[in-house]
């Protein structure tokens, strides 16, 4: 799946499947938000699939995208992989660089998942997000996400995670990955 759109002619955002060249900058990306919310990325245990993202989302039969900014930099990343039910589908790892929120660039990432769950006859798309994460919680619920149940994952930072999951329409003929033409190009990073 590859979407891209242009504002005023410079600016390009591309949703692609990720490649080993960008593992350096899905760490970094991922490690950030991490270190923003005192977290430290794991990559020898919790998170140690983020060191070969593509193979480790395809082997559990699902996939990992980036999406590429100004100058092919790695400002969000999102994956899926089939749900714990024969007729759904997990979102997983969805992150977006900071400069980058509340543009309309996690809504569109939902969608590339979304798109991917029904071509796969997925009729449920699921979730689960860390407790401190409001900000997503609230695009969550806006794209019509319910809020459903909570785990403990016993990790190191204790973390609490809430579920939730949203109906999808069957897939249509005409199904086509999300648009990254309505993220905003106002307020730019610098």
């Amino acid at each position: 799946m590859s979407a891209a759109a242009g504002f005023a002619g410079h600016l390009t955002l591309r949703c692609r499947a990720v490649e080993p060249a960008d593992t350096a900058a899905v760490q970094a990306l991922i490690g950030g938000i991490y270190q923003a919310y005192g977290f430290d990325l794991d990559l020898e245990g919790e998170e140690r699939h983020l060191n070969a993202p593509g193979p480790a989302f395809e082997a559990w039969g699902g996939a990992f995208w980036v999406v590429e900014g100004p100058g092919g930099a790695i400002v969000g990343t999102v994956a899926a992989r089939p749900g714990p039910t024969p007729q759904s589908a997990e979102l997983k790892a969805m992150y977006v660089d900071p400069a980058w929120r509340r543009r309309g660039l996690g809504a569109a990432l939902e969608g590339v998942v979304a798109s991917w769950a029904r071509q796969r006859g997925a009729a449920r798309l699921i979730l689960w997000s860390d407790t401190r994460f409001d900000a997503a919680h609230a695009m969550y619920r806006r794209l019509g996400y319910t809020q459903e149940g909570q785990r403990a994952l016993h990790d190191p930072y204790d973390s609490v995670e809430y579920g939730f999951w949203r109906a999808l329409e069957p897939a249509s003929s005409g199904d086509q990955p999300a648009s990254f033409a309505a993220v905003s190009a106002t307020r730019l990073p610098r």
